[in-house]
């Protein structure tokens, strides 16, 4: 099998949604050049999830973090990914220690360690293109199959944690050395994202029963944009130094629909709103605020009138 070099960050079925003829999306850079391209070419980086060794130190580290959560499930679950993005590194070591010059071997092994996060991502995905499509529609009944419900929250966990705005913003915020003398961060990114994006699923699903879900549809006027960071707490404010007390995800799902799921809301519904013009802007400039550096849409124009209303 081959590597696969071009990681996406944000799933390129997502974002066809939003590309005229299947493939060709505007996209709008952070110093301001807006051009059509391939879905192919936006929120993709040469072997982002490529896994890194992770120090002893930094396993301790995620392993204080995991013990932090009380449930005992959540735990084991976070905890059951550390095994796996270790295990080719260690079969590298061993394939030295013992003197092997296997050429197909390092090939694989070196395969595996830059595919594995990717193809994590890839199962998921794939489990979600139903529900994406029932999104789309307006239809969230999987809903109330507790197996379908899981693979949706796991869905947008995994969506909110596997981008670069959110490698970076997570980053800054956890800091390393300042945490613990020696502590290095940064080749852990992919193990840590995964382990965090496992609790939010969890919890999620624990709260999906005393949450609301709105589709927005997009004024007759304008159209829905995304983003490369295109699921978002619209309580989050950036640049804060601490973490909102409310949570509330804004998801745009194509040009014409949104979805708005707010937490501690009971009972369980779900909603339908039309949204006018200047509300429907009021949501795009809302995510292209945290964007990291890329803006998508389906026209020029709503590109043109997103930076008009984010000016």
């Amino acid at each position: 099998m081959q590597k696969k070099r071009k990681h996406h960050y944000v799933w390129e079925h997502y974002l066809r949604a939003w590309a005229s003829d299947g493939r060709k999306i505007w996209c709008r850079r952070s110093n301001g050049d807006c051009f059509l391209t391939s879905t192919e070419n936006v929120a993709q980086s040469r072997d982002f999830y490529r896994l890194r060794e992770v120090s002893e130190l930094t396993i301790r580290f995620i392993e204080a973090l995991i013990d932090q959560c009380p449930e005992p499930l959540v735990r084991d679950a976070a905890r059951g990914w550390i095994p796996g993005f270790r295990l080719f590194f260690k079969l590298q070591r061993a394939s030295l220690a013992w003197g092997m010059n296997n050429p197909k071997l390092a090939a694989e092994l070196d395969r595996a360690i830059n595919d594995l996060e990717e193809e994590i991502h890839t199962d998921i995905e794939g489990a979600a293109i139903p529900l994406l499509a029932a999104l789309r529609n307006a239809d969230a009944s999987f809903l109330d199959e507790n197996a379908r419900a899981i693979e949706f929250t796991r869905f947008i966990a995994f969506q909110h944690m596997r981008t670069r705005h959110m490698m970076k913003s997570v980053m800054r915020s956890l800091g390393g050395s300042e945490i613990m003398p020696g502590l290095n961060l940064e080749p852990a990114w992919g193990l840590l994202r995964t382990v965090m994006a496992t609790n939010l699923t969890f919890s999620f699903f624990m709260r999906l029963r005393s949450t609301q879900l709105s589709f927005l549809d997009s004024g007759p006027g304008t159209e829905f944009i995304t983003t490369d960071q295109p699921t978002i707490n619209t309580f989050a404010i950036p640049g804060a130094t601490t973490a909102p007390t409310e949570l509330e995800f804004y998801y745009p799902l194509s040009p014409g629909r949104a979805l708005l799921w707010t937490f501690d809301r009971s009972p369980f519904a779900v909603h339908r709103r039309q949204l006018t013009d200047d509300e429907t802007l009021a949501f795009n400039r809302l995510i292209a605020a945290r964007s990291g550096d890329q803006v998508y849409a389906a026209t020029e124009r709503a590109l043109l009138q997103a930076s008009t209303a984010s000016s």
